[in-house]
């Protein structure tokens, strides 16, 4: 509010609905919602892979030219380790697109 931010982009998908509520399209429309009844604007939270599958995603990062930098620089993990624990239910999601992606590569 102070910096008079009006747009914000969540990296969230539903494909993660199976044990993240919290990445839900309905979700995320809620929160909009409630951070705008206390703004004196309207800021709207965009959501550019909410329907993207997750070997969709890694494709768009390869087709964008920025998937290595997506590979080594982020996480998903919900445990906190800096390049994913590979235990937790966000990292499996995360590997298995990954290696959707590259099976679909061939």
């Amino acid at each position: 509010y102070q910096k008079g931010i009006k747009h914000l982009v969540g990296g969230m998908c539903e494909t993660d609905y199976s044990g993240y509520p919290d990445c839900r399209s309905n979700t995320i429309q809620a929160v909009q919602q409630s951070i705008n009844l206390g703004m004196d604007y309207d800021l709207i939270i965009h959501t550019p892979l909410m329907h993207l599958s997750k070997g969709e995603i890694w494709k768009l990062s390869h087709d964008l030219g920025c998937m290595d930098t997506v590979r080594k620089l982020s996480h998903t993990c919900y445990n906190g380790v800096k390049g994913g624990c590979g235990e937790c239910n966000a990292c499996i999601l995360r590997e298995r697109g990954y290696q959707n992606f590259l099976s679909s590569k061939h």
